[in-house]
């Protein structure tokens, strides 16, 4: 076996360790970067990878914690960038079932709640949730509200009348 059929990509393409490695490198974190911490099965791989990374001439395990989390998670956006396919646009409007839009207009009539053991009811929150940012004011034309809120109305006005018989013949 050479080193070109060892498995280095997951099978997005994404650079892997191989499995031994990276469970020794989980255990030296987890150890605090202290390889006399990892267990026995580990230690050897665990010793490769603290020299490895001492030959950086960086410590390894003296940063600061938060600096560590910012690189962690500066890592995953830019491979979630790398990995990610742009959405297609759909050829057709994209619409709720028939089932999730009544759950979803519970929740809303429920104001915002999720209906006792309903999973369903909930997945709608959690994603409302998600899509919650605010804007700041510098960015929120001073009408918006009342320009949508103005819209919502007129189309709430425009369905009802469509159920009016007598709007339909032309008799209002």
């Amino acid at each position: 076996m050479s080193v070109r059929d060892l498995p280095i990509a997951d099978e997005s393409g994404s650079p892997r360790l191989a499995a031994g490695d990276e469970r020794a490198l989980d255990a030296l974190v987890a150890a605090g970067w202290d390889p006399a911490g990892v267990p026995d099965a580990e230690r050897p791989r665990a010793d490769r990878i603290a020299a490895l990374l001492g030959s950086l001439d960086a410590p390894a395990g003296d940063a600061d914690p938060a600096l560590e989390d910012v690189v962690l998670l500066r890592a995953a956006r830019l491979r979630r960038a790398h990995t990610r396919a742009p959405a297609p646009v759909p050829a057709e409007p994209v619409a709720l079932s028939p089932i999730d839009e009544l759950a979803l207009e519970g929740v809303v009539l429920r104001g915002f709640e999720a209906a006792p053991g309903d999973g369903r009811s909930a997945r709608h929150l959690a994603l409302l949730a998600a899509l919650d940012m605010p804007l700041p004011a510098s960015q929120t034309p001073p009408r918006l509200v009342e320009k949508t809120l103005a819209r919502v109305r007129a189309d709430v006005v425009r369905q009802a009348d469509r159920f009016n018989i007598a709007s339909e013949a032309g008799h209002a």
